[in-house]
């Protein structure tokens, strides 16, 4: 507090101003969570099918066209090739051009990046907690980095990402912003098939709005029906969604395909965030507005039981409706308790 202008006692002081006492925690959770993504995104893990990615982008950029048909198997040779990661292999083919190994593990970092500011602003839009905050941030680095090795999919969590948070943060009564999502699938459906677990995202949230205002939601339904039309431009037409569909109805016989073990240690880290999301499920309390968010986060912590390639997208999904869930099983905890932590202790 400063003392008013007029006061002759104080005329041409100024008061020593007090740092709030939660900054020092703050600037140790920031501390902790910039060196988090560090740790866990830098580091030179190459995917089964890095190399591959290259080559088809180098090829690409030589040809100056993306390729129909398989020109690179013995055995399927001449058959159609829909190649949905094009651009990503040209981007990865440009960063390996330019920079060698160290190109790739940049262009991964900044993805990365991009992908944790994004889920940070959605957790701190809902908690006020440093602790919550910082703790939760890195239970999230941990879950997403297991599936960030340098390949096409990374393009796809940050896909998931911003539709999350774009969403997040639409006032109620304006939804211009949504038009920003035509142009984020046209690139993102030339970029990864994970694409339509956006469309899929963007149709849940959309149901939501029509159910919560009782009527047809006219402007959010049309931004949908624009991005599925927009994902049509790509070499290969509509007919890509149908390949995407005959791919995922598939078997896929190879490891992140499979289910969670319960015995795998690299795994505690997803046991850990999605006991936690269930735990505090009962605190949520904007389900009227926001329910579709929980249910998202379910939904995706089922796939991600089934499938392992899933567990980042849970870490996407749930992040958001769990800060929310903490912050009020907190304020329910103080309510309730006189227990607190000495300064000493905090520190």
């Amino acid at each position: 507090e400063t003392a008013a202008p007029d006061d002759p006692h104080t005329a041409g002081e100024r008061a020593p101003e007090v740092p709030p006492p939660q900054d020092g925690a703050k600037c140790v959770w920031t501390l902790l969570l910039a060196s988090s993504v560090l740790y866990f995104f830098w580091n030179n893990e190459a995917d089964n099918d890095l190399w591959g990615h290259v080559l088809f982008g180098r090829d690409i950029l030589a040809a100056g066209a993306v390729p129909r048909v398989d020109t690179y198997s013995y055995t399927a040779a001449g058959h159609p090739w829909f190649n949905h990661e094009w651009v990503s292999q040209v981007a990865m083919a440009s960063a390996y051009g330019r920079a060698g190994s160290a190109g790739l593990l940049l262009l991964k970092l900044a993805v990365a990046v991009a992908t944790c500011a994004v889920l940070f602003g959605m957790i701190r839009r809902r908690s006020t907690m440093a602790a919550i905050r910082g703790g939760l941030g890195v239970l999230a680095i941990a879950v997403l980095a297991r599936g960030f090795a340098v390949r096409p999919q990374i393009f796809t969590y940050l896909g998931v990402a911003l539709t999350l948070g774009l969403i997040d943060r639409l006032p109620h009564k304006w939804r211009g912003g949504l038009w920003a999502f035509p142009a984020i699938f046209l690139v993102w459906a030339n970029v990864h098939g994970g694409f339509v677990l956006g469309l899929a995202i963007l149709g849940l949230f959309v149901a939501a709005e029509c159910i919560r205002s009782r009527r047809l939601a006219t402007q959010p339904l049309l931004v949908l029906l624009a991005s599925v039309a927009a994902t049509a431009v790509n070499p290969y037409g509509p007919r890509l969604l149908g390949y995407i569909w005959s791919e995922l109805s598939r078997t896929h016989p190879i490891t992140e395909w499979q289910p969670v073990a319960a015995g795998d240690i690299s795994q505690l880290v997803f046991f850990a965030l999605a006991g936690l999301f269930i735990v505090t499920l009962p605190f949520f309390r904007s389900w009227r507005t926001s329910g579709w968010q929980p249910a998202l986060a379910l939904a995706m912590g089922v796939l991600a039981l089934r499938h392992q390639r899933h567990t980042p997208v849970f870490a996407l999904c749930a992040v958001a409706p769990l800060a929310a869930q903490l912050e009020e099983a907190a304020r329910w905890f103080r309510l309730r308790s006189t227990f607190t932590l000495g300064a000493a202790s905090r520190r």
